[in-house]
């Protein structure tokens, strides 16, 4: 077994002629021989036989064995620009993708909507402070053909904010209204 978009070895021994290799599936892995080396390459998930035959010569008759390949999904490799932060009240925070293998699609929430919810355009997750508190913040980039499903959190707290006030009039008196 290998994943998506590795690469295997397997070393052929006790074989007395030319070596050569096929895959029963060039369309999930291909696979190639030097010396009594064979290397198979993922294309796709999927499952192949590999064929390696050896040529016969004056002592032997040609022989064959297979071996059994199967190609899983590769590991989605999501990273973000920041894995925590903060932010005050009602200042919203973001943050980006700055990683994703598959190209899966991008989705996004929040473990406390009550705090901060969350939304994503692009590569660009906005976190909009609802109260103060903290909340996880999860990427998800979907499984694709290829690759498996991964996610990765962000830790937002939401400080208490700051109240501005302003006097637009200083020099009237107040007089009651």
């Amino acid at each position: 077994t290998i994943a998506y978009p590795n690469s295997g070895t397997f070393t052929v021994s006790g074989a007395q002629g030319a070596l050569s290799v096929a895959s029963s599936a060039t369309g999930v892995a291909t696979a190639s021989v030097s010396g009594t080396t064979v290397t198979m390459k993922s294309v796709k998930p999927g499952s192949a036989t590999i064929t390696v035959t050896a040529a016969g010569n004056e002592n032997y008759k040609d022989g064959s064995k297979t071996y059994a390949l199967t190609v899983v999904k590769g590991t989605n490799t999501l990273t973000l620009s920041a894995t925590s932060g903060s932010t005050s009240y009602p200042s919203s925070k973001t943050f980006t993708v700055s990683k994703n293998t598959s190209n899966g699609a991008l989705s996004v929430s929040s473990s406390s909507t009550g705090v901060a919810a969350a939304s994503i355009s692009g590569a660009t997750v906005t976190m909009t402070p609802k109260a103060t508190g903290t909340a996880t913040i999860t990427v998800t980039s979907a499984a694709t053909d290829y690759y498996n499903e991964a996610k990765a959190t962000y830790a937002l707290t939401v400080n208490k904010g700051t109240i501005t006030a302003t006097v637009s009039n200083p020099s009237k008196v107040y007089d009651g209204t």
